[in-house]
């Protein structure tokens, strides 16, 4: 949550805008030092420790409570299919790419996620959204060409 507001009246939270930045920085990362470690390590040994130690930043935010069977089986799929899954096939383009071209390529996720939403579940986007979506694309064919 960045703001508490609406209209004219939104004021910027300094510990979420604080926090913003720090995901934004701790993402980075995943780059940076994807690029230094891929020619020594296995995508996957890399993963087997960097989700661990970057989860251990949201302990303190944790509510340890019985979770049902079928709770664990959604937990065990989103962490195996949609994040490390995900990372093993990102990093794979990484090996091919300049880091600076991959997170420029990388920033296509929401746009996909738009176009996915659209299609399953006929979500309408706003204006301003495929303004957004126009844009990130444009970024992206104007790196992927150089």
């Amino acid at each position: 949550l960045m703001g508490v507001g609406g209209g004219s009246g939104v004021r910027v939270l300094s510990f979420a805008l604080f926090f913003g930045l720090l995901s934004g920085f701790t993402y980075a990362l995943y780059y940076i030092f994807g690029k230094l470690y891929l020619p020594r390590y296995a995508t996957p040994t890399l993963f087997l420790y960097a989700l661990p130690v970057g989860a251990l930043g949201l302990l303190p935010w944790v509510e340890f409570a019985p979770l049902s069977l079928r709770a664990m089986e959604a937990l065990l799929f989103l962490g195996v299919f949609s994040t490390y899954g995900a990372y093993l096939a990102y990093y794979a383009g990484l090996k091919r790419l300049p880091a600076t071209r991959a997170s420029v390529v990388a920033t296509l996720e929401p746009v996909v996620a738009n176009l996915f939403a659209f299609l399953l579940f006929r979500e309408v986007l706003s204006l301003w959204a495929y303004l957004g979506a126009g844009l990130v694309l444009l970024a992206v064919v104007l790196t992927v060409r150089r």
